[in-house]
């Protein structure tokens, strides 16, 4: 992925203080931000421009009405320049895939339970609104 050009960075650290950056990929980068509003750590996705479309846009709205501790809480997000930005809750985690990697641990069937407990009672907010999750993996799980 090409470099945030300056206009989307400076435009990012009026909101955030721009920490480290934890992933990229062929979407953008994923960074670890603390948002000057809130005060809070949270993750800030700046998106490549063709990553930008309107699935992206109806995505984003439907993000704003979820509220579960099961489901990554929206921040907020933003056009700059080229890019648009959206920042979630931060984990500081990690996501399940990783955890699991690091830890070089499998789950018992007890752990795969409880991960499934939480993950289906974040689907049901998620579904009570209309709405189905497309992508669910355990790298996504947070």
């Amino acid at each position: 992925m090409d470099e945030i050009s300056v206009e989307v960075w400076e435009s990012l650290c009026v909101r955030f203080e721009m920490l480290e950056k934890v992933g990229e990929g062929g979407f953008g980068q994923v960074w670890r931000a603390l948002d000057r509003e809130s005060g809070k750590e949270v993750a800030v996705k700046v998106l490549s421009p063709d990553a930008a479309g309107p699935d992206l846009v109806q995505e984003i709205e439907s993000m704003q009405t979820v509220v579960s501790p099961y489901v990554i809480s929206y921040r907020g997000s933003e056009w700059a320049g080229d890019r648009i930005w959206v920042a979630m809750e931060w984990c500081e985690l990690g996501d399940l895939a990783s955890l699991m990697n690091i830890c070089e641990v499998t789950l018992t069937e007890q752990e795969i339970h409880d991960v499934l407990v939480c993950v289906l009672d974040g689907l049901e907010t998620i579904h009570a609104q209309g709405r189905v999750h497309r992508d669910i993996v355990r790298g996504l799980l947070l």
